[in-house]
């Protein structure tokens, strides 16, 4: 992931076959400072759909699926593979 917003982004990872699971938690999230790419490991399972979350603090502006999964987005989401496969996307976030 990487910013390319005016502002600090959060951002967290939603499972879209397990109900309110989520990566780092349901109630916890990562912060975008910087304008570096920053990876993340999730340990999903096998075919298990996985889709990003990114939202401003005061959550005026979201992307894929925002804040606590509450949107629905058309490419914010992966597949999790095997472990050989390691699957992997990149996604910028700006205006």
């Amino acid at each position: 992931m990487k910013n390319k917003a005016k502002y600090i982004i959060e951002i967290a990872f939603y499972s879209d076959n397990r109900k309110n699971w989520a990566w780092p938690s349901f109630s916890s999230h990562w912060t975008l400072k910087d304008r570096e790419f920053h990876d993340y490991r999730l340990g999903c399972e096998i075919g298990e759909s996985v889709c990003y979350g990114a939202w401003y603090k005061n959550q005026t502006k979201y992307w894929g699926v925002g804040m606590e999964n509450k949107h629905s987005c058309s490419s914010c989401c992966l597949v999790c593979g095997t472990e050989e496969e390691d699957k992997k996307h990149t996604w910028t976030l700006g205006n």
